[in-house]
């Protein structure tokens, strides 16, 4: 008979796997019920509120994350439209002659910044070429831009014959947000093109 009750209650326990923590509950004096409701109240605000922070940290982790990801997709989606208006320029000499469309200044901007870019130093006969400019019709043009404060020379520590010309901070930002406006014109202009009829 005894074996029979406790199998009883070991079929009951499972189940109503709950019933045991009823019974329990229904022993213990109401004041006492209150109190462990009152705590597990408590637990379960201080969790609440740590799983929150803990949310509001990672949603922070991931906006640090995103930030360099965009800045560096700006800086490339930079250089490829200068690269593409460098090439474009060059592409242009081969049909025209360049004095026809000289435009030292701009040439020599755009093989700075595409230098910088990439890591490379250019040298003032360097600078004088990408203008495709005589050295002294160009020398005059890099004087001119380092008086207006867009370039700037500074001596070669291994070859003191030699000057290396780079943009100055402010040339480059300058650089930055008209090459950053040709990509969203260039966007802007491709979204409004009209889309090619489609034919039966």
């Amino acid at each position: 008979m005894a074996a029979k009750r406790n199998a009883g209650a070991s079929h009951s326990s499972k189940t109503w796997p709950n019933l045991e923590l009823y019974c329990i509950f229904d022993a213990v004096p109401g004041g006492a019920v209150n109190a462990r409701e009152r705590t597990l109240k408590s637990v379960g605000d201080e969790l609440g509120a740590q799983l929150a922070a803990l949310a509001g940290q990672i949603s922070v982790i991931r906006r640090g994350a995103r930030a360099p990801t965009q800045a560096k997709r700006a800086s490339e989606s930079c250089l490829a439209i200068a690269e593409r208006l460098h090439l474009a320029r060059r592409r242009r000499g081969r049909h025209f002659r360049d004095k026809l469309f000289c435009d030292p200044a701009w040439d020599i901007l755009l093989d700075l910044f595409i230098a910088a870019e990439r890591g490379r130093d250019i040298s003032v006969t360097s600078a004088c070429l990408a203008a495709g400019v005589p050295s002294t019709t160009g020398l005059r043009w890099l004087q001119m831009l380092e008086d207006e404060g867009l370039v700037i020379s500074e001596p070669d520590a291994h070859d003191g014959r030699r000057r290396f010309i780079r943009l100055t901070r402010e040339a480059t930002a300058r650089m930055r947000a008209y090459l950053a406006e040709e990509a969203r014109c260039g966007q802007a202009d491709a979204a409004a093109q009209p889309e090619p009829a489609v034919t039966a």
